[in-house]
């Protein structure tokens, strides 16, 4: 099991493995509830495709307000211990990093 940093009083739902199996590659490998009611949900698309690639959505309700195709476990981990705090409210430089804007993905 990877550890992410996360804000406290964050709800994790599953895990990221460093050795994953391409049947665990499916669309809801990890889901992270913060404090604030922010949502990252990291699932694989296409499911099981070894070609496939990680998809990092935040939800805010419903609604989706970003989307980011990521290449590596190691971009999805640096992506959320580098933004989580960044969604919080009590946050005066709420926001999200675009280090790599031909990663993100706007829905």
């Amino acid at each position: 099991m990877i550890e992410i940093k996360v804000p406290d009083g964050s709800t994790v739902r599953n895990y990221l493995y460093q050795n994953m199996d391409l049947a665990d590659l499916n669309q809801d490998l990890l889901l992270i509830v913060l404090p604030s009611g922010i949502c990252i949900d990291v699932g694989w698309f296409p499911e099981n495709d070894p070609d496939g690639h990680f998809y990092l959505r935040v939800f805010q309700g419903r609604e989706e307000i970003s989307g980011w195709e990521l290449k590596t476990l190691s971009e999805v981990v640096v992506w959320i211990e580098r933004n989580a705090c960044r969604l919080l409210p009590a946050n005066g430089e709420q926001g999200i990093e675009d280090e790599d804007s031909d990663q993100k993905t706007e829905t």
